[in-house]
């Protein structure tokens, strides 16, 4: 037995999933993935001080679990660096406020970047700060951040503050 056309139009709209991004006030400091301690390059772990202390107050996170989608909302501080990092898992980047520079090219609002799993990438926020979403396909506990700057004097947190 086929369904009517409104039938079926009411049970096309059981099949979508809303959401919106921005409710709730549940962000987190965001800290860097130190474990294992192998995912640090051995000159960042033997010198930098203390890695937590470069990305306080300059990334705050929360995510959700959308069908089968995750989203991680992000927020930069003003000139706020994420030094040169890989994942194991592709990601579709949309910057929402402010703007980003992934690489040598600046993403404003409504634009946005794809990067491919293992590929090393730094992202940086413009002078504003920046709100950007990164959309995966796999749950967040499959996510793997690999560090790969090993300079330590990129992971300065005079590097991103003095701009601000």
């Amino acid at each position: 037995m086929a369904l009517t056309d409104e039938k079926q139009a009411i049970e096309d709209i059981k099949k979508v999933i809303y959401f919106a991004l921005g409710e709730g006030e549940d962000w987190q400091q965001s800290r860097p993935s130190l474990a294992p301690p192998e995912w640090m390059p051995l000159s960042i772990r033997e010198g930098v001080e203390d890695v937590d202390e470069y990305f306080r107050d300059g990334l705050l996170t929360r995510r959700m679990q959308i069908g089968p989608f995750h989203l991680l909302e992000m927020r930069m501080a003003p000139n706020f660096v994420i030094p040169r990092h890989h994942h194991n898992i592709d990601q579709l980047v949309i910057v929402m406020e402010g703007s980003a520079r992934q690489g040598r090219r600046w993403f404003h609002p409504g634009e946005g970047y794809f990067t491919r799993a293992f590929t090393p990438y730094t992202t940086a926020a413009g002078p504003e700060g920046c709100r950007v979403v990164e959309v995966r396909k796999d749950p967040i506990e499959k996510l793997e951040i690999r560090w790969d700057e090993d300079n330590p004097e990129r992971w300065s947190r005079e590097r991103w503050t003095a701009g601000a």
